[in-house]
């Protein structure tokens, strides 16, 4: 494809876009950084429709500038696509479904799924498009002769989708479990840099910065991560969302934060989760919440304290009494059992 500018190409699709045509956008570039922001909504003074969003986009050595209207159009994609939400919220309609990312979330698109994202006023998203040839050369061997389709779910969704001959209906989505880890923000920030520029060793530069990116959303301490198929009906889709917004919240959160999330009423929620999982939502959501201690208590140094603020417990009596009503133990108890088995299975070891 002709080297072209990232506002070239944006302006290469306005023609398609007045037809309202469903689209396969293309990608010129190995790599490209896109940032957009759709202006907030001010009382009484009227957004310029054709200034409404502002882009800025970083690909082969240059950082452009530029405004444009709202584009709300299904579209498709012959590379894949990283959409995070640095701030705000972004709803993204994959075909039939609705999916509602907040601030710290986002997801990886896979070729050939029709979808479209809507920016709401005052939101900044960030889209990175990776070709084809950029990722199958990325995804050789790491430094240590691994391939790095082995390493783990996300760069495994990759490997297999840059090699199907029938392109998946599927995608990944990704939750920071935390404000408090800046890694990923740093990642994007360095890669924004390196792609703006054209000095020598830019591209191994790049490459190695998006595999960090990509082991960071592999972390489960700072994002929860699982792939999504659309080959499902729209009430399992439904309530996989449900599940895994309790499961990356450690079960942490309530039936209406459930509601304000997914925008379904609690009640409609809960019966769908019911007659899928023969569970309610909080009944899974303290199976989450005790899997998480038992696994703390287990395997990490944490206080008792520290793992009760972890999963909302107020005061320390709470914690105790949840986990004895359940377990039957008290959490030293667990602690005290479950290190001594280990240190016992452990005797045995040759390695």
């Amino acid at each position: 494809m002709e080297e072209q500018s990232a506002s070239t190409h944006f302006q290469s699709l306005e023609s398609n876009f007045l037809r309202g045509e469903q689209l396969v956008l293309e990608t010129p570039f190995p790599l490209a950084m896109y940032f957009q922001t759709r202006r907030k909504v001010v009382a009484d003074q009227p957004i310029d429709s054709q200034s409404e969003v502002l882009y800025v986009a970083t690909a082969a050595g240059n950082v452009e500038t530029f405004a444009g209207p709202v584009r709300n159009v299904m579209h498709q994609h012959n590379h894949f696509e990283l959409m995070y939400v640095v701030k705000g919220a972004v709803t993204n309609y994959i075909e039939d479904k609705e999916v509602h990312y907040q601030r710290g979330a986002g997801c990886l698109m896979n070729r050939n799924v029709t979808h479209k994202e809507v920016l709401a006023p005052g939101t900044t998203a960030l889209f990175l498009d990776f070709s084809v040839a950029f990722l199958t050369e990325l995804l050789q061997v790491d430094s240590l002769g691994r391939p790095l389709a082995q390493l783990g779910p996300l760069f495994h969704f990759l490997a297999a989708n840059l090699t199907s001959d029938s392109l998946n209906r599927n995608y990944v989505e990704f939750t920071q479990r935390t404000a408090e880890s800046q890694l990923f923000a740093t990642l994007l920030d360095a890669l924004q840099q390196e792609l703006a520029t054209q000095k020598l060793g830019a591209h191994y530069l790049q490459k190695g910065l998006v595999l960090r990116l990509f082991a960071a959303l592999e972390d489960e301490d700072i994002f929860a991560t699982s792939q999504v198929s659309l080959a499902t009906t729209k009430e399992e889709f439904i309530v996989n969302q449900v599940l895994r917004l309790i499961d990356r919240t450690r079960g942490v959160i309530s039936r209406d934060e459930i509601a304000q999330e997914l925008h379904y009423t609690p009640e409609h929620l809960n019966r769908l989760v019911k007659k899928q999982t023969g569970q309610s939502m909080m009944k899974y959501a303290q199976k989450v919440k005790l899997g998480y201690i038992k696994d703390c208590l287990q395997h990490t140094p944490l206080t008792l304290a520290e793992i009760a603020k972890q999963v909302g417990f107020q005061a320390d009596s709470q914690f105790y009494r949840f986990f004895k009503e359940k377990t039957g133990l008290s959490p030293d108890q667990y602690r005290k059992q479950r290190n001594y088995s280990q240190q016992e299975g452990e005797k045995g070891r040759i390695f």
